[in-house]
């Protein structure tokens, strides 16, 4: 693969890989999914389904094409199958796409996973209508979900990977596009910007590469606590009931509240104990656990147990408050 190094953020990414993916196939629609969250930019938030982000730029975003994800409409349906026929349909008004964007897991979305089945289908319909099978693993990869790749679990191969967060191995910023040689068609300078490679990031992350993934060991130890921080949370949901769920894959859970004032209070309270957790989904009402894929399960033990205690403090709080 040829590979494009950036300093910046993730949305820079889609900037640069809906840019490629038009030069190569000479066409203009890209096909994302319901859900998905893909930076701030405005290439990169036309791409993405939120409305309070895509509220914010102001202006007419064109371009995408919104499909759903896997699940969207209950496990009955295989939207997979729904886009393939919207696409072999030449009265279905949807244009043939120059990439199809897709997430693993959707971070920003709600902890929504995809099954591996789903994510094959979705490849095969891009190799079928000649479009880029284009991957977000920014938030995903790096080891996230247990190995290096997110979509590895699957055996994808994907023709643009968009990578940042955990790349550099130690908090510096550092982002970079995965391309196929294939469809690497850019000119010298025709794809530029302010920030290009951080030496010191790019050597960070060479040293992370090198220490964690020269074998599976690391990808072990992060699968055997992600496995641990499930079980621990599934026994919180089931403790306190309320129709909790527990969702995701690897060191990436989604702890659903069903209901956004109790995940807004619980992580304001877990904070004040001294507990950062992030809110995601559509209502912000899931409770987001990605802590550093190094943490040892004393720490972890800590922090499920202060989370805890914040959610019981809040359901207390909300049963004994008068309607």
């Amino acid at each position: 693969m040829s590979v494009s190094i950036h300093g910046a953020n993730g949305c820079e990414r889609y900037r640069g890989s809906f840019k490629a993916c038009r030069k190569v196939t000479g066409r203009g629609n890209v096909i994302s999914f319901t859900n998905g969250y893909h930076g701030i930019s405005l290439g990169a938030v036309a791409a993405s389904g939120n409305r309070f982000y895509r509220a914010a730029g102001g202006v007419s975003l064109c371009g995408t094409t919104f499909m759903p994800f896997d699940g969207y409409f209950g496990s009955a349906i295989d939207t997979a199958r729904y886009l393939q026929k919207l696409l072999s349909d030449e009265s279905s008004g949807i244009d043939y796409p120059a990439a199809i964007l897709v997430e693993t897991v959707q971070g920003e979305g709600g902890i929504n996973v995809a099954r591996k089945e789903w994510l094959r289908a979705i490849q095969a319909i891009a190799n079928e209508v000649g479009a880029l099978f284009v991957f977000d693993d920014i938030q995903m990869g790096c080891g996230r979900t247990g190995d290096f790749f997110s979509f590895e679990f699957a055996g994808l191969s994907p023709d643009i990977i968009a990578m940042s967060k955990s790349l550099s191995g130690y908090g510096l910023p550092l982002s970079m596009l995965l391309i196929k040689e294939e469809f690497d068609a850019w000119q010298p300078a025709e794809h530029t910007g302010t920030f290009r490679g951080n030496n010191l990031a790019l050597a960070s992350a060479t040293a992370a590469i090198n220490t964690y993934w020269r074998d599976s060991t690391f990808s072990k130890q992060v699968q055997r606590i992600a496995d641990y921080m499930r079980r621990q949370l599934e026994v919180i949901a089931s403790k306190h009931g309320n129709g909790f769920v527990v969702r995701g894959r690897g060191m990436a859970l989604g702890f659903d509240c069903q209901v956004p004032e109790v995940a807004a209070t619980a992580t304001r309270k877990a904070f004040e104990k001294g507990v950062m957790l992030e809110r995601c989904g559509p209502a912000d009402q899931v409770v987001k656990f990605i802590p550093a894929l190094t943490i040892d399960q004393e720490i972890m033990d800590e922090g499920l147990e202060l989370f805890e205690r914040a959610l019981a403090e809040t359901l207390h709080e909300v049963r004994t408050t008068p309607n």
